[in-house]
This record gives structure tokens, C-alpha cells and sequence, in this order.
């Protein structure tokens, strides 16, 4: 049976309209750049005797997971990414059910992130102008901003910004990603230059007049509230798999863009390894600089205080209507009293953040596309309809999802606790991968050979993507392992079980509805699934 017989139209309708600098700085700025600014408060605090500067190390764990997706991108270069490779190797109700994994959890973030910039980049860089300048008028603003009401609809109005630039295709997309990645190089470059001018001496002088609380008190208070000073090998490894890790996700959304990719060989090497160089290089600075100006100790212990003992924190830290996280947009009010920089270093991570969830709606709504493309989801979804080349169904179903993550992270704190662990379904998504990296060379022998001669390389006659995928296999078990104990033992709370059982099972049923559709009319989706998609 001829492709065109196979799928619903001859070719996907999308274009190779992205460079390979422009797949770098999407896959770079996609896990958010300057998460690290707010991973320097969680990761200390609930895992005491980690320093996150040596954390970044752990990164390195992920190259060889961005090495497999290279391969497959190579000899696939199709969008939908993993649900591609994974369809096409193993079975197509496994792809889907890896790539819907992914795309919840993207969308999840979509959504509840938002929350985010609105919080910690708009909110309290505000307050930290009246915090440095003792205006109260500014903290009355920034409580004001703080209001859940306000929260969801300054939210909303950035999902429905975000649809408008989905709508204008993929080239705007990569535009906007560029700006991500210019704004966390200007934090960086910000927090460098306090370095400087302030140094540590200052921001204790700073902090013990404006704060209400004593740096050397903070110190103490931190120790009883269960701060380590210091580094342990076992926390720092949790901390680093659990919140550095979880940063890089995301990173590899190029390959869900593949269709869309120029050159694709290189653009895709550069895309996936030259991202996590820069990222850990971000990250590294940020959070060096961070201590640097703080004080790696006392940082610890306003993170311990503010998990265990949030009574003890300095007074000007405590928020009205959220919880004080003492994020550096908002010790910044110690650091300078500049309110220029001090709202420059808020607008960095404002922007910095809402592209980057751009980013991860960015790549679900390639494998929208991908999905009905197969014809297991309604063909609707994968209509090109704008002058763009956008699929405006996909486009409008992504940004539906992400609000009603947005509502649910701002007025549902339970299940918001309970998105946490999609980070579960997403590395299981990942063992399902690696494992199709294994047999791929032998199951699909026929697409393995005709692939470039790049993608059949062998190290002791054993293909290279064989490997990569035991090792992404071995990384991603380690990694639900670390960042899954509660999950695993019994300790999680039901509507987490639940949140993550659902990803798990949804795909599987709407492939099982597929197939009986499908098979009721005569269409072989056995035929399509032995074949990649036309471009």
C-alpha cells in the first residue's frame, strides 16, 4: 500500500524553517533557565548537605539520554519525537502512551508555572524596592499581585498571549527564545556585578538594617531549623537528580521538532548537546554568585527556616497571601538599592520564565499533531489552517490544558502537590525509550540500515544506539528511584497515586478506542505503523 494510501494526506503540511542556532536557543531556555533562582530555596531545604554548584555536575548524567534522542531525530526526522520512535519500534500504543506522558507533564508546567514569574519575578522584586526603599506603598502593591484572584488573571492573560504566538508558527517561537536566553545571561551578568559592588560584607549590612532579624541570628536560627553546613554526598545527590535534573526536561523538545528542523544532523547535535553546556554553565554561575553574595551558610538557613520554622523568618520577608519562599528576586532588596536593578533583575526572570513555558507548550503541540497524523486521536487536530503553518485545533486543545493547570496550581493546592509527580510519568516515559534505543537496530533492522551512515555506528560491533538506550534505560530507573521514595514506599497521598495512574492509563485507552475505530472501517493501522511519516 503506497504512504499517501496510508496516512491522511501526502505530507504533514509543516516546514524546515528552523536553524540550528535557533533549535540551540529553544532547547537551551526550554527547562527555564532561571528556575535555578527558585531551586536554590527547595533543593537545600528539603535535602539538607546539598550545595548546588557541585550539583550541576550531575547534568553530565543527562548527555547520553540527548545522545539517543540525536540517533533516533537522525534516522526519523519526523515530529512527534519519542512517540515516533517509539511507535514505529516498539508498539504504537507505547508511543503514545510515553509521548502523552511527556505532554502532560509539559502542559502541567505550562500552566502552574505560571505562577511563577507572577510570584517571584513581578511580586517580589516589587516588594524588594519597598523593601530597600521603605516604601510600603510598593509591599502594599506587590500583596496586592500576591491575591490568588490576581495571580490567575494576570496568568490567563500570559496563556493567551502564549496561543497568539503559537499561532504564529514555529519561526516566532524560535524569535522569542533568543530573548529567553539574552535575559538569563543579563540576570547572571547582574548578579555578577553585585558581586562586586557589594560583595557579602554589604548584603549583611544591608540585611541586618532593613530585614528586622540579624544575619549571625539567621545563622543560629537556620541550625536549629535543620540547615547542614556543609556538603553530604547523598543529599547533594538528591538534590541535584531531583531539582537540577528536573530542570534540564524539556531540553530535548528539538526532536519533537524535527520535521521542522534544517540539517537536521547537525542542528540536532548542536540543539541537544551545546543546550546542556549552557545550561550548566547558567547554572553554575547563578548559583555560585548567589552564594557568593549571601553567604552559602546563611542561604542554607533561610531555606531551612523557611521549610521548617517559617516563624523565624526576618520580617520583611514574610508575604501576605503566599507562602515566603526567600528567592534572590527578592534578596535582591539587600544586595542593591537600586530599584533599576533590582526590577531588572525581576524582568529577567519574568521573561526568561514565560517563554520557557511557552517552550514546553511549544513541543506538546507537535505531538498533538503527531497523534492525529496516525489518526489516534480526531484528524482535526492536525490541520494546517493559518497562513503560518499552524495547527490551530492542537494549538487551542495545548492552551485549554495548561489552564486548567494554571486554576489547579492557584486554587488547588492539594493537586498541586500532586503535579509534583509527574516527574514520575515522565522517566517512565524515558525507560520506554531506552528501551526501544535497545532493540531498535534489531526489531527495525530495515529502518536502522537505511538510516544515515552516522546512525549505524558500532562500538564492538554493538550499535551505538543500543547503548544510548541502556544507558538512558539505567539513568532514568536511577533517577525514579532518587526522586520517588514517597511515591514508591507508600507515603504519597492518593490524589497523587491518582494524578499519575491517570497519564499512565489515558493513552492506553484512547489507543484501544483508536484501534477498534479505526479497524471497524477498514483503515490498517498496522500498514501505517511500519512506516515513518511523509514530511
Amino acid at each position: 500500500m503506497a504512504t499517501q494510501d496510508v496516512f491522511i494526506r501526502k505530507s504533514s503540511g509543516l516546514t524546515r524553517q528552523i536553524s540550528a542556532r535557533d533549535a540551540l536557543m529553544y532547547c537551551a531556555m526550554n527547562p527555564g533557565l532561571l528556575y535555578a533562582l527558585v531551586y536554590i530555596v527547595w533543593a537545600p531545604a528539603f535535602f539538607p548537605g546539598a550545595h548546588m554548584g557541585i550539583g550541576v555536575l550531575f547534568v553530565l548524567l543527562i548527555f547520553p539520554i540527548a545522545g539517543l534522542y540525536w540517533y533516533f531525530s537522525v534516522s526519523m526526522p519526523r515530529s512527534g519525537g519519542e512517540y515516533i520512535y517509539i511507535s514505529r519500534t516498539l508498539h504504537p500504543s507505547l508511543g503514545l502512551f510515553a509521548s502523552f506522558a511527556i505532554s502532560i507533564t509539559a502542559l502541567s508546567w505550562t500552566g502552574q508555572i505560571q505562577d511563577w514569574w507572577i510570584r517571584w519575578g513581578l511580586a517580589d522584586a516589587i516588594r524588594a524596592v519597598g523593601i530597600s526603599s521603605g516604601n510600603q506603598g510598593w509591599i502594599d502593591l506587590a500583596n496586592f499581585i500576591d491575591q490568588p484572584i490576581v495571580r490567575f488573571l494576570l496568568g490567563t492573560a500570559a496563556l493567551v498571549l502564549t496561543g497568539w504566538l503559537f499561532l504564529k508558527g514555529a519561526k516566532a517561537m524560535m524569535r522569542v527564545s533568543y530573548w529567553a536566553v539574552a535575559f538569563a545571561w543579563l540576570a547572571v551578568a547582574i548578579l555578577g556585578f553585585l558581586l562586586v559592588v557589594t560583595g557579602q560584607d554589604g548584603f549583611r549590612e544591608n540585611f541586618n538594617r532593613l530585614s528586622g532579624a540579624e544575619y549571625d541570628a539567621i545563622l543560629q536560627a537556620g541550625k536549629e531549623a535543620g540547615a547542614i553546613f556543609g556538603i553530604s554526598f547523598v543529599p547533594l545527590m538528591y538534590a541535584a537528580v531531583t531539582y537540577i535534573n528536573l530542570n534540564t526536561l524539556g531540553q530535548t523538545f528539538s526532536a519533537n521538532l524535527a520535521g521542522e528542523i534544517r540539517g537536521v544532523g547537525k542542528s540536532q547535535a548542536l540543539a541537544l548537546f551545546g543546550s546542556l553546556v549552557m545550561q550548566m554553565a547558567i547554572w553554575f554561575a547563578a548559583y555560585m554568585l548567589v552564594y557568593g553574595i549571601v553567604g552559602t551558610n546563611f542561604m542554607h538557613s533561610l531555606d531551612a527556616i523557611w521549610a521548617n520554622d517559617p516563624s523565624k523568618l526576618p520580617p520583611a520577608l514574610v508575604h501576605e497571601h503566599t507562602s515566603s519562599e526567600p528567592v534572590p528576586m527578592l534578596l535582591i532588596a539587600f544586595m542593591t538599592g537600586n530599584p533599576i536593578l533590582q526590577l531588572l533583575f525581576g524582568l529577567c526572570f519574568i521573561v526568561a520564565t514565560w517563554v520557557s513555558l511557552a517552550g514546553l507548550g511549544f513541543a506538546p503541540i507537535r505531538n498533538v499533531f503527531a497523534w492525529s497524523f496516525d489518526r489516534l486521536i480526531p484528524t482535526k487536530f492536525s490541520e494546517i489552517t493559518t497562513r503560518y503553518r499552524a495547527p490551530l485545533w492542537a494549538i487551542v486543545a495545548v492552551i485549554v490544558a495548561a489552564e486548567v493547570f494554571l486554576w489547579l496550581g492557584i486554587y488547588s493546592p492539594a493537586y498541586s502537590s500532586a503535579i509534583l509527580y509527574t516527574i514520575v510519568a515522565w522517566f517512565v516515559a524515558w525507560i520506554v525509550l531506552g528501551i526501544a534505543g535497545i532493540v531498535y537496530p534489531y526489531r527495525r533492522r530495515e529502518l536502522f540500515e537505511a538510516g544515515p551512515p552516522a546512525t549505524q555506528r558500532r562500538i564492538a560491533g554493538i550499535p551505538v544506539i543500543s547503548i544510548l538506550g541502556f544507558l538512558t534505560l539505567a539513568v532514568s530507573i536511577f533517577t525514579e528511584w532518587a526522586v520517588a521514595q514517597p511515591f514508591f514506599t507508600g507515603k504519597a497521598e492518593p490524589n497523587q497515586y491518582l494524578t499519575v495512574l491517570g497519564m499512565l492509563v489515558i493513552p492506553l485507552l484512547i489507543y484501544a478506542i483508536a484501534h477498534v475505530y479505526h479497524s471497524s472501517k477498514g483503515i490498517p493501522l498496522k500498514v501505517q505503523f511500519s512506516q515513518v511519516p511523509p514530511e
